[in-house]
């Protein structure tokens, strides 16, 4: 397992039986909490580190909350502070190599999963 994904098993008390590294055109992450399993945007290689930790911990608080409710809000707030300046710096950025681009030459916006 990754350092970062090894360091928040211990951190939150969960097991991730495996992670995938996956192109994706509208996601930086995924989790499948049943077979207890994440997914990476191959993107976030180029991203700050602390964007890929976020995720990470984003997508392993599924394993202990499932919906982007209340519940997973205090999760957050509680096991990574600074989660909302994370996010959105994340999705100032182009999500996938090929992000379209808008009329002003920046890369067009992405989202990733907003709790609440």
């Amino acid at each position: 397992m990754p350092p970062l994904i090894a360091k928040w098993e211990q951190i939150l008390g969960v097991t991730v039986s495996s992670y995938y590294l996956q192109r994706m055109k509208t996601r930086w992450g995924a989790c499948n909490d049943r077979a207890a399993t994440i997914r990476l945007n191959t993107e976030l290689v180029k991203k700050p580190r602390n964007l890929l930790e976020y995720v990470i911990v984003h997508e392993m608080l599924h394993l202990i909350a499932r919906s982007h409710g209340p519940r997973f809000v205090d999760l957050l707030d509680g096991y990574y502070p600074t989660w909302r300046e994370a996010r959105l710096e994340l999705n100032e950025l182009p999500l996938a190599a090929d992000a379209p681009l808008v009329p002003d030459g920046s890369s067009a916006p992405t989202d990733i999963s907003t709790p609440g």
